[in-house]
């Protein structure tokens, strides 16, 4: 799938795309899971995008984002255009709440920055975190470890708004 950002005329266009699964094992070929798709979305329309599971929706959101290059034909999307998506499963790294927040990054705790963290997980309704185990309990302190065991301690809603709130960082 060729994904550029050329031309500011729509916010998105898809041309005859179609996805298919990565070659798997020797002698398994890959599946189609979207066929000949095209689309054009104007700034301010929204797009729904809802089906069975397995048929490629998250793919297509992956391609959009170009994550995904397995198939054929053309996403153009505006130069400059930030794509974000929150996964099904989002990735949690066993660390501190900021070390989640900020992930892939690594920054020193700074007063301004904390409260740019704790009004996002107010924004994501998850602000109780701040309470246990906090922004910065590590390994070496008295946190237990499944404190910080993000795939233990919070549910796959919660996890996904943890997805979203990192992106509320990043909007600025």
């Amino acid at each position: 799938v060729d994904s550029s950002s050329e031309g500011p005329k729509k916010l998105l266009e898809l041309c005859s795309v179609t996805l298919r699964t990565p070659l798997q094992a020797a002698g398994v070929p890959p599946r189609t899971l979207l066929m000949g798709v095209s689309l054009k979305l104007d700034p301010g329309e929204s797009l729904l995008i809802a089906g069975e599971s397995g048929i490629g929706k998250s793919s297509l959101v992956r391609a959009v984002a170009g994550l995904w290059r397995n198939g054929a034909g053309e996403i153009r999307r505006p130069s400059g255009l930030h794509t974000f998506f929150i996964a099904q499963r989002p990735y949690m790294c066993i660390g501190s709440l900021r070390e989640q927040l900020l992930y892939p990054e690594a920054e020193e705790p700074d007063q301004n920055r904390d409260e740019a963290l704790r009004a996002a997980l107010r924004e994501v309704g998850l602000e109780q975190l701040l309470q246990s185990p906090g922004l910065d309990a590590a390994q070496d302190d008295d946190s237990a470890p499944e404190d910080l065991n993000w795939w233990s301690r919070l549910s796959l809603g919660e996890m996904q708004r943890l997805s979203f709130a990192r992106l509320l960082l990043r909007r600025e």
